[in-house]
């Protein structure tokens, strides 16, 4: 049996990612185990107005409640770890726990919707503990994966632990076990003054001890301590509390926390405050627990929140993966990869000095109307000669990725076998190279380069809600020249370079990254910055006279060369 390992995680896999560096549909925050029990975890999420705090409470709490129950059921944990009838409580205090639970049910997935509901009772009417709403919290606790409660939005934490307590000992009674309380969300000016009740009033008034601010903080640490699980025995010698808890805190970086030190992990959110709006997040702490603590791009979506870990992140991820296997960064594919235009491919194959090999870099540059866009169309179709049953993708700063599939689709159509071969389960060509197509759009601004990035990784290690989509085997990328139009960002844009060529050469894709040569001479030929990173390298030229273009093989496999195929125009154009 594997160790028992709980964890706190959104269910979205790059999420995981930023704990372990590596895919993981099941790491997040780990919830530890002592002497054969789990003792929850701590967690404080915090940020401004509008940073999708509520979103990521939400997601976590139902992925986290459904992806425990499920290991527990799959390795035959004891109730100890994880009971069979482990179960959430939701604390609002600044929304409806109508809305909350709307939120939540999106979220999640189909099956568990019905089982996330709002309990109808107020927190009046739960300390009186009512028997009529005693019975409905015991119904909605034994039926329910998660209940959600409305608190007022003045309560404190004392007021918290109060309505806690009740819960836990009328989900006893009905065979509930609460595993994860989350309190959204806390409101920091309220929870730095004494619980508001008439005994303390009076107290306070009187001059009395209590009211000191240094015993206001002690009983607020007091009842903090308890919420977390981190309270000691009772005195009745009953074991520790064994839930887990998340609190959410409407503040920003610039508020120092005093419960920082006692949870064991912190989430910031954040957004940029640009025109574009960018929402960030970062892994604060994760005690004990290997994570990258930088920022990352979040997208917020109708079925929750989103990570595109950063390209340091990346770079790290690879590295991770060269130390864990480090045989498998020395094994390389030996096999010869044709580019799809005959006279090039026998050039190079011919040459003996080195060959293009498969999953290896190929440059291809060149002013406008040298043929480039052809040549990427004829490396896509080529892949499909040889496999069939696979995809290609492409990624683009300029070009428009319908003109692609068009250039696809007339390619594919001169050969009738090959044309046969994909349309077979489609209903015509064109959808069939659709399905074999995944695209990566970064014209648009909105798409940052850890979200192009993490698009690129999601297609080719199949992180993706369609399990059967064909393998990635060849990759184009088109308009590099673009990237350097920002000099402000020219680093970042340097490093995701890098670190995409390094992902691409692992996974063994083969690729063809087009790029415009440097300088604004109509006729020059000086590399682009990319031929640093390349292992091939095709220069693309056009002479308008004899209508013939020239594709000049300049490196192959890193040795220099210089072979000068002429084609004429009919043989390499598309249309």
């Amino acid at each position: 049996m594997p160790e028992p390992r709980l964890v706190l995680t959104t269910g979205d896999p790059l999420f995981s990612s930023l704990f372990q560096y590596n895919k993981s549909l099941d790491d997040g925050f780990k919830i530890p185990i002592e002497s054969g029990r789990s003792v929850g975890t701590s967690i404080l999420v915090h940020g401004k107005a509008g940073t999708g705090k509520t979103t990521f409470a939400c997601q976590l709490c139902v992925h986290s409640m459904l992806r425990n129950k499920r290991f527990a059921e799959d390795n035959d944990l004891s109730s100890d770890l994880w009971p069979s009838n482990a179960s959430a409580v939701y604390f609002t205090l600044d929304q409806r726990a109508s809305e909350v639970a709307d939120l939540m049910r999106r979220i999640a997935p189909k099956h568990a919707q019905s089982s996330i509901q709002a309990c109808p009772v107020s927190m009046e009417s739960l300390l009186k503990e009512e028997p009529a709403v005693m019975e409905t919290v015991r119904q909605s606790l034994q039926r329910n994966l998660v209940t959600v409660f409305q608190l007022p939005y003045d309560t404190d934490f004392m007021g918290i632990r109060s309505c806690l307590v009740i819960l836990d000992s009328v989900g006893k009674d009905c065979e509930s076990n609460v595993r994860l309380l989350i309190v959204d969300s806390v409101n920091l000016s309220l929870q730095m003054k004494f619980f508001q009740d008439d005994r303390a009033k009076a107290e306070i008034e009187d001059g009395s001890k209590i009211g000191d601010p240094t015993t206001r903080r002690a009983y607020r640490s007091e009842d903090f301590r308890y919420l977390i699980g981190h309270a000691p025995n009772d005195s009745d010698g009953s074991v520790p509390r064994s839930f887990s808890s998340v609190f959410v805190y409407e503040a920003g970086d610039d508020y120092a926390f005093p419960e920082e030190f006692l949870v064991q992990g912190i989430v910031a959110l954040g957004c940029d405050g640009n025109a574009l709006g960018s929402r960030t997040i970062q892994i604060r702490k994760a005690r004990h627990q290997r994570h990258h603590a930088g920022n990352h791009d979040l997208t917020i979506s109708h079925t929750g929140l989103f990570v595109s870990p950063s390209i340091p992140m990346w770079a790290q991820t690879l590295q991770s993966e060269r130390e864990r296997s480090p045989e498998a960064a020395t094994t390389v594919d030996s096999s010869p990869l044709t580019i799809g235009v005959p006279p090039v491919d026998n050039a190079i194959q011919a040459n003996t000095v080195s060959k293009f090999y498969t999953g290896s870099t190929t440059l291809v540059f060149g002013k406008a109307g040298t043929g480039k866009s052809d040549l990427l169309a004829k490396f896509f179709v080529e892949q499909w000669r040889q496999d069939p049953v696979s995809s290609v993708l492409f990624g683009t700063w300029k070009r428009d990725p319908r003109n692609v599939l068009r250039d696809l689709i007339d390619e594919a159509s001169k050969d009738p076998q090959l044309k046969n071969q994909l349309s077979v389960g489609y209903n015509n060509l064109s959808s069939a190279i659709l399905a074999r197509l995944v695209t990566v759009d970064m014209r648009d601004p909105y798409f940052t380069i850890p979200t192009a990035m993490t698009k690129v990784v999601r297609s080719i290690d199949q992180w993706t809600d369609t399990p059967n989509i064909p393998p990635v085997k060849r990759s184009g990328f088109f308009g590099l020249k673009n990237l350097n139009e920002s000099p402000a960002a020219r680093d970042e844009q340097w490093n995701f370079l890098r670190v995409l060529t390094r992902f691409l050469e692992s996974r063994e894709v083969s690729t063809l990254l087009i790029d415009w040569p440097m300088g604004d001479e109509e006729n020059s030929s000086a590399r682009p910055l990319a031929a640093r990173l390349c292992a091939n390298e095709i220069f693309c030229d056009y002479d308008p006279a004899n209508e013939e273009y020239q594709l000049i093989v300049k490196r192959a496999n890193f040795q220099r060369l210089t072979h000068n195929v002429k084609i004429h125009k009919s043989d390499l154009e598309v249309h």
